[in-house]
């Protein structure tokens, strides 16, 4: 439950105040009347350094307890039987970035292996589970290939639809998505909820796009100041008017929420041409209800990222699609307390987000006004 004592930090977190530890902040907040106390951590991006930086040193081990979540992740799968392409921009090593887009579909077959074998109770694939080929047709055919390699999965599998998803028309991919929305929550433990967005919702890409579609996201661009790349999505207002009415369901009813979506909505996680259009509005929505959301989980950006903003850790997810190696895949844990252990492999980075035992993780409990 949210009211569990606990503070998420990185394990290899700082915190920037004057030779002293961070103070949480508690904030009342108001929303029909009912009254809340919210406990505000302090967190800190993992390398932060510089004068008046103190290192963490007490910090909870994770195993000592039992996860109360334990799923897969799985993040631009872009499957196509097409030809592998070399993209023009080297990654910062030097090397080059290619886009594996046959052998994606291998990929995709071990890390289902891998999640029967390692006992997950979900998986979530991130969004752009195909690339998109030539025609619909054959777009819809990698959708049906893709699909089909995920069938041996044991598990729930929750789907988010990315940009390349929308080479297929809309009712066609929810239907092969079994999906009657391309966003949607479930409760998936006792206290704890998965709210799944699509940032595709407004994109100017998809084959079926028209032009209000085209004027939508236009618009969207010069509300936010946002650089109108051809991968641009935002979130429609119908959208963000559920998602905002999640997560007050979440505070009131005391649940913590995990946050998937193709798109990343924090730049310091993400590059900036990566992000939703609205992602400005998306986090205006977040900070109303601090201490409810744990972690905003994304994909997109195939090089991956951290950060942690006011609170919500903030995880892009690297790519199958262009990982050398032969899978590309984590594993999540999320323990009571709130911390998070992240077992990346192949080309996935592993995270450990702890929790400083002497400030305990964002607590909400509800008073009457």
């Amino acid at each position: 439950e949210i009211g569990t004592p606990g503070r998420i930090s990185s394990l290899s977190c700082s915190i920037c105040e004057e030779d002293r530890r961070a103070i949480p902040l508690v904030k009342r907040l108001r929303l029909d009347g009912q009254a809340y106390m919210v406990q505000l951590p302090t967190f800190v991006a993992p390398g932060c350094s510089g004068p008046g930086v103190r290192r963490l040193s007490a910090m909870r081990n994770s195993s000592e307890q039992r996860p109360v979540l334990r799923f897969g992740v799985v993040a631009d799968v872009q499957y196509a039987d097409k030809d592998d392409l070399v993209k023009e921009k080297n990654r910062e090593d030097g090397s080059k970035r290619v886009m594996f887009y046959r052998s994606a579909l291998d990929k995709l077959r071990r890390a289902m292996e891998d999640f029967n074998k390692r006992d997950v109770e979900f998986v979530v694939q991130l969004g752009d589970l195909i690339d998109g080929n030539v025609s619909e047709n054959l777009s819809e055919k990698d959708l049906g290939s893709a699909l089909a390699a995920t069938e041996e999965l044991d598990v729930n599998l929750y789907h988010v639809i990315g940009n390349h998803c929308r080479s297929v028309s809309l009712p066609h991919l929810l239907a092969e998505l079994r999906l009657e929305k391309g966003f949607y929550s479930e409760v998936v433990a006792k206290g704890w909820r998965v709210i799944v967005l699509n940032a595709a919702d407004i994109f100017r890409g998809a084959v079926d796009a028209n032009h209000a579609d085209r004027s939508a996201l236009k618009a969207m661009c010069d509300e936010y100041n946002t650089v109108d790349v051809l991968w641009a999505g935002g979130i429609g207002d119908d959208q963000m008017q559920w998602f905002d009415n999640q997560l007050r369901s979440c505070l009131e009813q005391r649940q913590r929420a995990i946050i998937c979506s193709h798109y990343p909505t924090w730049d310091k996680a993400a590059r900036d041409t990566h992000t939703i259009v609205n992602a400005q509005a998306v986090l205006e929505i977040l900070d109303r209800y601090p201490g409810v959301v744990v972690a905003w989980f994304s994909g997109h950006d195939h090089l991956g990222g951290y950060s942690i903003r006011k609170g919500v850790h903030h995880v892009t997810f690297e790519a199958i699609v262009e990982s050398r190696e032969d899978t590309a895949h984590g594993f999540v844990e999320i323990f009571e307390d709130g911390s998070i252990s992240i077992e990346g492999l192949g080309a996935v980075s592993s995270r450990e987000l702890r929790v400083d035992e002497a400030t305990g993780a964002p607590a909400v409990s509800a008073e009457t006004s």
